[in-house]
């Protein structure tokens, strides 16, 4: 149970790009902002990645300090930008004040100390 802004592979090939003519190609990199669910801790976390999937699975196998004690973590939003900027943006954003009332009301279920059903 996720809520999802836009979805397509993390990497797209370049039709008209110079080295379609060679064989080589040439990606367009993806970068996700996601946000994470604890029913442990009933919190969430919010961080940016190119790779959504390994991600997540650093966090559920304790790599982050921060994130370790919230185990198991769920994926329960992201959004997908072209850009590592416009990523990175958007994850200052959810991290303020603003940001964490527009998550509230984007993911009520998931709100600090709420219970999920």
């Amino acid at each position: 149970m996720f809520r999802k802004e836009r979805c397509r592979s993390g990497f797209q090939p370049m039709a008209d790009s110079p080295s379609a003519k060679t064989g080589k190609h040439n990606y367009i990199m993806s970068y996700f902002v996601y946000v994470l669910w604890s029913q442990r801790l009933r919190k969430r976390y919010v961080g940016y990645t190119d790779n959504i999937g390994k991600r997540i699975k650093e966090h559920n196998s304790g790599h982050n300090k921060f994130t370790k004690g919230g185990i198991p973590w769920e994926l329960i939003h992201y959004e997908e930008f072209d850009t590592k900027i416009d990523a990175i943006k958007k994850e200052k954003f959810l991290k303020t004040g603003v940001g964490r009332k527009y998550l509230d009301q984007l993911l009520p279920n998931f709100r600090k100390g709420a219970g999920v059903v």
